[in-house]
């Protein structure tokens, strides 16, 4: 029997069946213990030299194939992010003339990303289009309501020179400094992910992207794990009906990767301006790397949240101190293969593109907590915006406002629903949530105008 192992945008391993390595990474995949982690860490320390040996060198191409010893495939397959593990068999191909048999890497994409590792140094950094914008202040400025978040973003003061040094893992320890002297303070699981988090960004490996890029890889992640997410269990946990698991499966097909992209948009970047803050996270993805995206804290509240979309344990978790919540409930009914870890905080959290996954569950688990609630006349009314291309973004401003109080958006979701969805969704919102929604539709509609998509 053969075995896959895919990692992101890069490459995918077959190699033949070795019952402690797949132990290890389906592990490690699940993320069930801590102690997998701790063995895959040891492995990998033990034979880095043979690692380092085996795996950087040109491979040695063998039929229009890639072939790498087993010992240093066992090693990648241990040591390398890996995205997900395919337990499908599959029949060997190009076997003649390979020296050490039963491990192949086969290319699947071309990757234009260039990655670092080690210690983070300062660098010198290009602005392009963000040239002569004014980035605001932060540590200039005495009024903290007054302070602009994409000056600590982007290490600017004023407006963005053509090119400057930036230290990133400085402005990531500022960040976090900056969280932890909030009135009130910090959670001590929040000072230790701050550690964890500041380390692993300073000291291991970045990527860098366009967020075109990134947002093309979340389009596959949504694709790739969608055929497999279980509905019907989905349902059945949360006493839903047939009719109601189809209008659940119908909310969820409707997101992508510009739903998501907009949203993450609306969460960490300040402004109003959607194409400001798309260029802000363009820059920072291709100059600090997405490492830096997802390691950057949310500076408002006490809890370990950080990244791209900002989750609290709220929006994704599932340990001793709080129940199964947000996109952890529907963890369960995916295979293993595509699970991220259960907590957002810690060493076991959530790592780079476990988060776009864990917005798109938690989108899928607040349109179960939705439709569970509503009755024949609101469910017929949803079903028509469902249906109309032109009105599905209402779905997908309900999706980003429910990241910080589901409960009360869901209610706002039932009044308009009551109403037959006559006026759009936005008319329904309140208070804080107006402002909210408006931004999330701006970065929605800019990226599907940038993107080339239809709205």
């Amino acid at each position: 029997m053969r075995y896959k192992i895919h990692r992101e945008g890069q490459l995918t391993l077959l190699f033949d069946q070795e019952p402690s390595l797949i132990d290890l990474v389906g592990e490690y995949l699940a993320n069930t213990t801590k102690n997998a982690l701790h063995r895959l860490r040891e492995e990998a320390e033990n034979f880095y030299d043979a690692f380092k040996q085996f795996v950087f060198p040109p491979l040695k191409a063998v039929g229009g194939q890639y072939w790498l010893p087993a010992a240093a495939a066992t090693l990648a397959a241990a040591v390398l992010p890996i995205n997900h593990i395919d337990l499908t068999t599959v029949e060997p191909t190009n076997t003649a003339g390979v020296a050490a048999p039963g491990f192949e890497l086969i290319q699947t994409e071309t990757s234009a990303h260039v990655t670092d590792s080690g210690l983070m140094k300062p660098k010198q950094v290009d602005f392009g289009p963000l040239s002569d914008k004014n980035m605001g202040r932060w540590f200039t400025e005495p009024d903290k309501k007054k302070r602009n978040l994409n000056s600590l973003l982007t290490g600017v003061e004023g407006r963005a020179p053509a090119t400057m040094t930036v230290d990133y893992c400085r402005q990531l320890e500022l960040a976090w400094d900056a969280k932890s002297g909030r009135p009130g303070g910090t959670s001590g699981a929040t000072k230790k992910t701050r550690g964890y988090t500041v380390d692993q960004y300073c000291t291991g490996t970045r990527t860098f992207m366009s967020y075109d890029d990134y947002l093309d890889g979340v389009q596959r992640r949504i694709e790739e794990v969608r055929p497999y997410i279980d509905f019907a269990g989905i349902c059945a946990q949360k006493k839903i009906d047939a009719g109601g698991c189809q209008l659940v499966q119908k909310m969820e097909s409707v997101i992508t990767a510009e739903f998501i992209g907009g949203y993450g948009m609306a969460e960490l970047t300040p402004s109003m301006d959607a194409r400001r803050n798309f260029l802000i996270l363009d820059h920072l993805m291709s100059t600090a790397g997405v490492e830096y995206v997802m390691s950057f804290p949310a500076l408002y509240d006490k809890l370990g949240s950080r990244g791209l979309f900002q989750f609290t344990y709220m929006g994704h978790s599932n340990s001793p101190e709080y129940k199964r919540q947000g996109g952890a409930v529907i963890l369960p009914f995916v295979p293993k293969a595509y699970r991220v870890p259960e907590s957002v905080m810690g060493e076991m959290g959530l790592k780079t593109y476990d988060h776009d996954r864990a917005a798109h569950f938690l989108m899928l688990n607040n349109a179960a907590d939705l439709v569970k609630k509503l009755n024949t006349k609101q469910r017929a009314a949803l079903w028509r915006i469902l249906n109309d291309e032109s009105r599905r973004e209402e779905v997908l401003e309900f999706y980003a406002t429910s990241h910080h109080a589901q409960g009360t958006v869901r209610g706002f979701a039932m009044r308009w629903l009551n109403a037959k969805a006559a006026k759009p969704f936005h008319n329904y919102l309140e208070g804080r949530f107006v402002k909210y929604g408006t931004k999330s539709l701006g970065g929605y509609h800019y990226l599907i105008a940038h993107r080339g998509g239809v709205s």
